[in-house]
């Protein structure tokens, strides 16, 4: 019902776009929250650990202390709250993070297999871009 999708910058993802986060807002007050959220990745976390094995987690929140810190900030948490958070990335690094879960909770995500598909089609569309950008550099300065 709501989600996030996260760049990784630096040592830290940070927050670009949302949807459900109360979307509704007339004056963007989501958007702003969620372009302003940082996420340190130098932390054991579920983000860093997506960020760092570029594997994909799906399931009940985590309940330590640094997942329910930064999911705290993204706003009522719950024991019933289901998530995911999805690598998208290129050259073997992770560029992008999507995170969603089933705020309220109290039930289970459905599609997830589905949008992990999609997700994996992306990445690969970004590593053929990224290929071809280097390809295209390679031939411009044998051109030379």
């Amino acid at each position: 019902t709501r989600g996030i999708l996260f760049v990784v910058k630096d040592f830290e993802l940070q927050g670009r776009g949302q949807f459900g986060l109360g979307s509704n807002a007339l004056d963007g007050t989501a958007d702003r929250f969620v372009r302003g959220l940082r996420i340190p990745l130098d932390v054991d976390s579920l983000f860093s650990r997506v960020v760092r094995t570029g594997l994909p987690f799906v399931g009940p929140i985590p309940g330590d202390y640094w997942n329910r810190e930064i999911l705290g900030k993204i706003g009522s948490i719950n024991n019933d709250l289901q998530l995911f958070a999805f690598p998208l990335g290129s050259n073997d690094r992770t560029i992008f993070v999507i995170y969603g879960d089933n705020y309220p909770g109290g039930w289970d995500l459905t599609g997830i297999s589905e949008l992990e598909a999609l997700v994996s089609q992306a990445s690969l569309v970004l590593e053929k871009i990224s290929l071809e950008r280097r390809l295209t550099d390679a031939e411009s300065k044998v051109s030379m």
